[in-house]
Parts: C-alpha cells; sequence; structure tokens
C-alpha cells in the first residue's frame, strides 16, 4: 500500500503490529523512527530514550531514510537543548512551521552548511504514567508541511511508542537481574537445590557437582533424600 495513501488509524495498527513483534530496545527504536517517519517523507528524525533519572540511554536517527550512528554526546545534545530540549522541560508537543522564525529551533554543527534553508519540525514526548521516557523529532525539507492533524497523528504513535520502549525496558531489567541470580547461584561456595515441593530436584549449581560426586544431568529429577545415601 502506498503510505501517502494510508489513513491514520491504518498506520497506528500497522505500527502497533511491529512494535508487538520484539522487545529488543534498540531494534524498537529504530522501527519506531521508521515507521513514524516514512509515510510523510520526512528528511530526518531522531528518537531519544531516557533513563529515569532523565538522562539518555539510547537513541536512534535517520537521514533520508537511512539509520545513522550516532554517539552519546549527540544524545546528551539533543535532550538538553532546542525543540527536542524544550519539548521534555514542558512535557508537551511542539510544531515549528518554519524553523527559521523559532527560537527554539538551533542549528547543529551537522547541519553548518544548511544554515539559511528553512524547513518544518515537529516533536513529541514519549509518555508512560506521566512519566517522559524519551522524545520524538521530526523534520521535512518544506516549510508549513506539518498540520495539527499530523502532530496529533505523531503523538499517538508517541504513546503507542512509549509503552513499546517500556516494555523493552522491563525485559531488559528482567534479563540483567536473571544473569545476576545465574552468576551468583553458580559462583556460590555453597552447594544449591532447588526442589520441587516433594523433594524432586529440578536445578542444582557447580558446587552441587562436586559435593555430590554427580553431574548436573544425573541429579535432576532424582529426589533430595537419595541424596543421604551417596
Amino acid at each position: 500500500m502506498d503510505e501517502q495513501k494510508r489513513t491514520p488509524l491504518e498506520i497506528l495498527y500497522s505500527i502497533s503490529r511491529e512494535l508487538a513483534t520484539s522487545l529488543d530496545l534498540h531494534q524498537v527504536l529504530a522501527r519506531i523512527l521508521i515507521l513514524s517517519t516514512e509515510y510523510i517523507g520526512a528528511e530526518r528524525a531522531s528518537l531519544v530514550v531516557l533513563d529515569k533519572d532523565g538522562k539518555p540511554v539510547d537513541a536512534a536517527m535517520i537521514y533520508d531514510g537511512v539509520l545513522m550512528p550516532h554517539t552519546i554526546e549527540q544524545m546528551q545534545d539533543v535532550v538538553t537543548s532546542g525543540l527536542a530540549g524544550w519539548v521534555l522541560q514542558n512535557k508537551k508537543p511542539a510544531l515549528i512551521p518554519n524553523t527559521q522564525l523559532d527560537q527554539r529551533w538551533l542549528t547543529r554543527p551537522e547541519d553548518a552548511g544548511e544554515k539559511d534553508a528553512a524547513r518544518s519540525a515537529l516533536a513529541v514526548p514519549l509518555m508512560v504514567h506521566e512519566s517522559v521516557v524519551g522524545v520524538l523529532t521530526i523534520v521535512h525539507a518544506q516549510i508549513n508541511f506539518f498540520s495539527q492533524e499530523q502532530l496529533s497523528l505523531q503523538q499517538a504513535i508517541a504513546d503507542l511508542a512509549g509503552i513499546a520502549i517500556r516494555n523493552a525496558q522491563l525485559y531488559e531489567e528482567v534479563q540483567t537481574a536473571h544473569l545476576r541470580y545465574r552468576d551468583l547461584f553458580e559462583e556460590s561456595i555453597d552447594p544449591i537445590f532447588i526442589t520441587t515441593m516433594n523433594g524432586l530436584i529440578i536445578e542444582c549449581n557447580n558446587r552441587a557437582e562436586i559435593a555430590t560426586g554427580l553431574k548436573q544431568v544425573d541429579l535432576q529429577n532424582k529426589r533430595i533424600s537419595e541424596l543421604q545415601e551417596i
């Protein structure tokens, strides 16, 4: 389907469906950025994710449809100044019909050769339970390009994105906690057995192998009472 002919509802449905397919944070960011810009032919866009302290922890940037590399310094610059900084501070979306006529727009070093070029820009906060988890900024080469309807659509996209990003962050936190648990479990100086309520061993650590002289695969499905005979 031609992206230009898709209705806002079709666009939101497509984004919601695609965002539900991954819990990898960086992949989620890239998909949000591509899906939210391809139908309008945006010149460039950025999506920056913040931690609980409001510091940037990840981002995706796109220029002419191509994902670009970025640095922590670039992310910090985006969220502390210019249009995105204003949006984060005020927790409100913003639309600039002409970047030359709005003091919230700052020309960045990478735009040095384009100082005289006027553009349109919009930025929307990504909110989850009244907390800002990121900011989406989109730039178009044509002035007066964005309408209030498009701003509302991008805010709706940002609402979906905020939930997807939070889910991805929670997944990463769970994975990190699981790895920390595995490290503590395996590196313990004491034998550890995990059993069912009936005493059936379902997991044990390396120290348990040493203490019993049996491999983990042999210990599993034995009853803990059987070890008294070893």
